[in-house]
């Protein structure tokens, strides 16, 4: 493995990373620029795919609002873009087999949510402290099959918007939604999945 940082350019300038490249591979670990609003993340670093966002990369950057993935991603790291408050749509490709603890934690902006369909799992606290909206338009493409407890964590006790599940979910766990989700899914009702 070695490390280095790179510059990137892009429609609306040059974007700027520390990156750990790898045999098969490079991970983003850190987003240095701080005046871009729209990011169009590289496929590739010196011949090799980016196929991993590292744990907080992307921490704290409000001022992001659009943000464009490459097909080549695998994995989104724990708190990638937490604190991103500024994206208002997120759609990750379908290549994404894993996203992090945390990884959209208080991303109060997004109205449209769209998950891969290579992802199996959501984890812990994925979008919590998000506060969707009524009308935020969130969709779970099939494939996944595990959610993990408090995925929605704190996402506001009016939360009222609907939750559409594929019916290849097998398993929610206690207390993966807030209450005032509206959850529809083919799995036998459980009060239990809204349980503090």
């Amino acid at each position: 493995m070695s490390n280095k940082r790179i510059a990137v350019e892009c429609p609306e300038g040059c974007m700027v990373f520390d990156i750990a490249e790898y045999d098969d591979g490079v991970a983003l670990t850190h987003y240095l620029t701080d005046d871009l609003e729209t990011v169009i993340l590289p496929d590739q670093v010196d011949g090799k795919p980016v196929t991993d966002i590292g744990p907080g990369c992307f921490f704290n950057h409000p001022e992001i609002t659009s943000i464009v993935f490459p097909e080549t991603l695998q994995h989104v790291r724990e708190s990638a873009f937490a604190l991103c408050r500024g994206i208002r749509t997120l759609i990750l490709p379908d290549s994404v087999t894993e996203i992090g603890i945390h990884a959209f934690r208080d991303c109060t902006g997004l109205r449209k949510v769209v998950l891969p369909s290579g992802l199996k799992q959501l984890k812990t606290g994925t979008f919590s402290f998000d506060y969707f909206p009524d009308n935020v338009e969130f969709i779970v493409k099939d494939g996944l099959e595990t959610i993990e407890p408090a995925v929605f964590f704190s996402g506001g006790l009016s939360l009222s918007f609907v939750l559409r599940l594929p019916d290849s979910v097998v398993s929610i766990a206690d207390g993966a939604f807030e209450p005032g989700m509206h959850v529809l899914t083919s799995l036998p009702y459980n009060a239990r999945w809204f349980a503090k």
